[in-house]
């Protein structure tokens, strides 16, 4: 059906628009104050910039969604763009996943520290600028509020109190004494959301009413609460007030960085880095970012956000929470850590499509996908391979492999390994204009071909190699066999070869540790006899955790499925031999 068709009889109203392929394939998302207007601005391809041409080019039906306002159009474009995650929308991606604190919604919440999405099962704060920040605030909100950290299979487990009860870092739940629990849980939420300053208020009045009580035991635990608070707030401060800060730098490939600050500490800091944004305006891109950072959360009502970019459609949302500052002078650090960042981390801008091109121009062959290899073991250990795989489009996550090694003799052998691997990923073939790239050397190179060679495929071969220096030192194995150290260390083509290098060398370590984990894991229970794969599997599910294994007694290891008696004290004695 021609486009002009599917667009006549679309309304002039506000509303979000989806644009669909031939297998129905989400495309694009969009949205618009008048949508028949913005569709027809679609209609003239000559018109297009070339990414939108090109998805223009593969609309097959398009579905509206009207709304009252724009403004409700935003708001419901951001959330398809997440929950779908269209081929051709902007994707927003930071340069590495920011830790974060947590409490979840259990009897008797729990804090802990991790790294990903945020979900319902838990209240998040953060992202923290480092794994440094988030432990002071983990060690303050233990000293204050004396939360539990351990795992729920761990505290219904306990007969006794830990040792973090024991040295003032725990209440105690397990031993059912959390009759303040709820109060403790309200005050670490208050110190998470940066409200220190009337938090310390507070426990100031506490700690006068106790000592009037003659109650002093209580006066001196509330004066180190407020010693630690005020110590710690003493540290980070670095402004007055709490605000949310983002700057955007479009001065080359779009940069948004977010800074946030609470009782003057800044507890986060972060360079987003938006892939795909195409024809948009820095104003569409703020806002995608704004909306994007919050996800389905509301921003904290009395925390101003403060940006250098007009956004007037966001103020109808946010309200006036949102101040545009152009010339702020927090703004303007963050704009020139941006600059910073442009020139000492120019791998993270890559422009993928762009440089993709210049490597088939510099190699002399068509790349639609490029497989990079990479093997990892520890002395012979848990050896293991990964295929990563990258495109004009970036990289293309969802093709990426791992492998065992299912030859043992080959094990430590890092020829071998290439050689099991490799055999394995193309021994039904490979798909057209795919680029192999393997990191090691000539020898590995020779590995590759020799194997493509058993198996019939042409397929052409890039190997890294390292020098002398290492990082920053590589040449480079081409196709026809010679060896090329003349490309520029400060050339884009450098930067995307040892940029996809070392994302191929972080997923094999990745597996690595992981499956290293497991076999340590599987080991300690294996030795034990009269445990198996079913109830090795029972007693991880039950305890979490090996360590959770060796804390329990004999009482609660039989508390297990498929544990008797006899066994969880064979159990118990192999984790406590001194008893025996």
């Amino acid at each position: 059906m021609q486009f002009q068709t599917l667009i006549e009889n679309v309304p002039g109203l506000p509303g979000v628009y989806q644009m669909f392929g031939d297998d129905g394939a989400l495309l694009y998302v969009g949205k618009a104050k008048n949508l028949a207007a913005r569709l027809r601005q679609y209609a003239n391809m000559d018109k297009l910039p070339y990414n939108t041409k090109l998805m223009r080019s593969q609309v097959a039906s398009i579905e509206i969604i009207t709304t009252k306002t724009e403004a409700e159009a935003l708001i419901l474009e951001s959330d398809l763009i997440k929950n779908k995650r269209p081929k051709y929308n902007i994707l927003l991606t930071d340069d590495k996943m920011y830790p974060m604190m947590a409490l979840s919604l259990d009897e008797y919440p729990r804090l802990f520290k991790f790294r990903g999405r945020a979900n319902q099962k838990r209240d998040v704060f953060g992202p923290y600028s480092s794994v440094t920040a988030l432990h002071e605030s983990l060690k303050l909100i233990q000293k204050v509020c004396r939360l539990r950290t351990c795992n729920n299979s761990y505290m219904k487990n306990r007969t006794r109190p830990c040792l973090l009860n024991q040295i003032g870092r725990c209440s105690a739940p397990c031993m059912k004494g959390g009759e303040q629990y709820n109060d403790n849980v309200k005050l670490a939420r208050r110190i998470l959301s940066g409200d220190a300053a009337s938090v310390i208020r507070d426990l100031s009045a506490q700690m006068d009413a106790a000592s009037k009580n003659m109650d002093f035991e209580a006066a001196a635990e509330f004066r180190d609460k407020i010693r630690a608070l005020s110590e710690t707030a003493q540290r980070g401060r670095r402004r007055g007030g709490c605000a949310d800060y983002f700057a955007g730098d479009f001065s080359g490939a779009p940069a948004i960085v977010i800074e946030r600050v609470r009782d003057g500490e800044i507890i986060s800091n972060q360079i987003i880095y938006p892939a795909r944004a195409g024809d948009m305006s820095p104003s569409d891109i703020m806002e995608h970012t704004i909306l994007w950072f919050y996800g389905n959360q509301e921003p904290e009502t009395k925390i101003p956000i403060i940006t250098n970019i007009k956004t007037d459609l966001l103020s109808s949302v946010l309200g006036p929470r949102l101040s545009v500052r152009e010339n702020d002078l927090e703004i303007k650090k963050l704009l020139n850590q941006i600059s910073l960042n442009r020139k000492v981390f120019g791998a993270r801008e890559i422009k993928w499509a762009e440089t993709v091109r210049e490597l088939e121009n510099w190699l002399g062959v068509k790349i639609d996908r490029a497989d990079v290899f990479d093997n990892s073991h520890l002395f012979g250990t848990n050896p293991v391979g990964a295929m990563i795989v990258f495109g004009a489009a970036g990289f293309m996550k969802k093709e990426y492999r791992h492998y065992k090694l299912q030859d043992n003799a080959r094990a430590g052998n890092d020829v071998g390994m290439m050689e099991e691997f490799l055999t394995r990923r193309y021994e039904n073939g490979a798909l057209e204009n795919t680029l192999l790239i393997v990191d090691g050397g000539r020898t590995q190179w020779n590995v590759a071909k020799k194997v493509l060679k058993k198996l019939g495929l042409e397929i052409p071969v890039l190997g890294i190699t390292k020098g002398e220096k290492r990082d920053g030192d590589e040449s480079f194995i081409m196709p026809d066999g010679t060896l090329n150290k003349s490309l520029s260390k400060d050339s884009k083509l450098f930067l995307l070869l040892r940029a996809v290098r070392d994302e191929a060398h972080r997923f094999a370590i990745t597996f690595h540790k992981k499956t290293r984990a497991k076999s340590a894991t599987a080991g300690a229970l294996d030795e034990i006899d009269g445990i198996g794969a079913a109830r090795r599997r029972a007693l991880l599910r039950h305890f979490g955790s090996v360590k959770g294994i060796a804390d329990a007694d004999a009482a609660a290891l039989s508390k297990a499925p498929g544990i008797s008696p006899e066994l969880s004290k064979k159990i118990y004695l192999y984790f406590h031999p001194e008893i025996d």
